[in-house]
């Protein structure tokens, strides 16, 4: 196929063989190396609505929230409700 081809006519057979070639390496290529993609979805916080916490309520980053008490108030070990220092409230 070569031998019946101007030296302009191979030029441009080789060049878009080779941009072929590369476009399709490039994409196998791409497509092996990306990273997956996730997406994070909004969340509506905890806190916003009633909240589950007894005193107060923190919304984090990931979409889990904290509770916390008051001053003189400790956190319950259930993680919710709050003990005064003298008496349970």
């Amino acid at each position: 196929m070569a031998a019946n081809m101007s030296h302009y006519q191979l030029f441009i057979f080789c060049l878009i063989n080779t941009i072929i070639i590369n476009t399709f390496l490039f994409g196998v290529i791409t497509a092996t190396t990306q990273p997956e993609v996730y997406f994070e979805a909004a969340f509506q916080g905890e806190c916003r609505t009633s909240g589950p916490c007894h005193q107060l309520c923190f919304d984090l980053h990931d979409g889990t929230f904290e509770c916390a008490c008051n001053k003189g108030f400790t956190l319950d070990n259930n993680g919710y409700s709050c003990i005064g220092q003298y008496c349970n409230t």
